[in-house]
């Protein structure tokens, strides 16, 4: 099995917040540790089972579910402004509902789910821009704390779903023309996008490990 450049971003994301969280345990890193390392497990178990989509394309469409959840469980959980948390509960519960929408009566186990990582795409950009705002416009001591390791991770966001939402949202439309055209130019588009968003990550763990000593030694 040969590693692309996407699954060593990724093993990078992974190590980095586990080191970090065990030179010093912080919000960011507890939360990530155990998605990051599951991420990697599915896209090992993807390359695995390349010439068994019958487990592959399954895998991966619950694997949708796990990771939207997640990325707005997280910004609910740490956004301040009752309105904000307000929006961020509808939005997780309409990915929910169409998630499982999708998986059950529109597309089906067996075929992937782009229309689900589509429309969780387009969630993430509006959440991620709904954060920069929320980050911008806050004086409080809580998110002056993780502004900076915010801003990486909600950056790496951005510019990955912004990146990969045509690119995904047409994958299933290409692969019926030119499967292997359309594997190709997904795999262009998304493994370089990868490496953008773990590097981002990692440099957000390591700026929360380095201000969250900062603030201890301040108190």
């Amino acid at each position: 099995m040969i590693l692309g450049i996407h699954n060593w971003a990724e093993i990078a994301g992974a190590l980095t917040c586990t080191l970090c969280i065990i030179y010093k345990p912080s919000m960011l890193n507890r939360w990530f540790v155990l998605f990051l390392w599951t991420t990697v497990l599915v896209e090992l178990m993807g390359k695995l089972t390349t010439s068994n989509p019958g487990i592959k394309i399954p895998m991966y469409n619950f694997f949708n579910g796990i990771e939207f959840t997640f990325y707005l469980s997280i910004f609910l959980f740490i956004s301040e402004k009752l309105l904000f948390k307000i929006i961020l509960r509808i939005c997780l519960g309409l990915f929910i509902l169409f998630f499982l929408y999708n998986l059950i009566f529109l597309q089906g186990l067996y075929t992937y789910n782009n229309h689900t990582h589509t429309f969780g795409a387009a969630i993430i950009i509006f959440v991620c821009l709904l954060m920069f705002y929320q980050l911008s416009a806050s004086e409080t001591e809580y998110f002056s704390f993780l502004k900076r390791p915010l801003l990486f991770i909600i950056s790496g966001l951005l510019m990955y779903y912004s990146g990969n939402i045509f690119n995904t949202s047409m994958l299933n439309y290409m692969a019926k023309n030119d499967a292997i055209e359309a594997v190709r130019l997904y795999k262009l588009i998304n493994h370089s996008l990868n490496v953008i968003l773990y590097g981002s990550f990692c440099i957000g763990f390591i700026f929360e490990v380095v201000k969250r000593k900062i603030y201890i030694q301040k108190k």
